[in-house]
């Protein structure tokens, strides 16, 4: 890149008023959000036209110059041009008043998990969540097990509650999972989790549908942001088979602590 160029992308980044130069939609990634992806789904692109999810969520970027997949040969957004200003993703609406990403607003959710190389949405998990939590305490790993084994043959790479289907599972692919689990789980829980653990008063009844839904409010937070969530609650539960049950608003903020802390 010389320096000329250099130079006139330095002045470009001042600017604070749109000039379709195609300075900001070339060269760097331009993340999407939930919202942003929903909202170019609906407007009848598909995904695999404009959706690249390595190593983050974001636009394709094309071309010798690195173009974004939505800027035409007239250094316009075909986004905007077809449907308005409001269709382009919010870091284009807002660059470069570029905001920190707010958890509780779609069009600013940043944030997405992964699971056998599939990336989804955090909405998505507590779906899937919702699926099991009236399961007994002894079948939740199992359960969910085979929910986020569903993702291993899902056709897109990237995976929302409007693109879910519910994918058949490979017996021996659930079984080479709970041999890696059950090795993670050795691994992760250290003795001084064990001990936490252990400092939670019991219960007499299993009330697994309260742990999964103390998990759930928490999964929209920014408590639970690591891209391994549904592996780690994986681990957890299957940890959890072979113990005393405990208080489930105090296990699921257990599980919190511990996520972050050894994922």
């Amino acid at each position: 890149m010389n320096k000329e160029h250099i130079d006139k992308r330095v002045l470009r980044f001042t600017c604070y008023e749109c000039r379709h130069c195609g300075f900001c939609c070339r060269v760097w990634d331009i993340d999407l959000s939930k919202g942003d992806i929903r909202k170019i789904v609906s407007l009848g692109y598909d995904l695999k036209s404009f959706l690249d999810t390595k190593p983050v969520v974001k636009a394709k970027m094309v071309g010798k110059e690195k173009n974004c997949v939505f800027l035409d040969k007239d250094t316009m957004c075909i986004l905007e041009k077809r449907h308005g200003q409001v269709a382009k993703p919010y870091t284009c609406r807002k660059y470069p008043d570029y905001e920190v990403a707010d958890a509780t607003d779609d069009d600013r959710d940043y944030y997405f998990y992964e699971y056998a190389k599939k990336v989804i949405s955090r909405d998505l998990l507590i779906k899937i969540l919702d699926k099991i939590k009236n399961s007994g305490k002894d079948e939740l790993f199992d359960r969910l097990l085979e929910e986020l084994e569903r993702l291993r043959n899902h056709k897109d790479p990237y995976i929302d509650i409007f693109n879910y289907s519910e994918a058949k599972t490979s017996i021996l692919g659930k079984y080479l999972t709970r041999k890696f689990v059950s090795k993670l789980a050795k691994k992760k829980f250290k003795e001084d989790d064990i001990k936490m653990l252990a400092s939670i008063p019991s219960k007499k009844k299993v009330e697994t549908e309260k742990l999964v839904e103390h998990i759930q409010k928490k999964i929209p937070t920014n408590q639970a942001l690591n891209t391994n969530f549904p592996l780690m609650l994986l681990t957890f539960l299957y940890f959890l088979k072979s113990k005393e049950w405990k208080d489930p608003e105090k296990l699921a903020d257990f599980f919190i602590e511990w996520n972050n802390k050894r994922f």
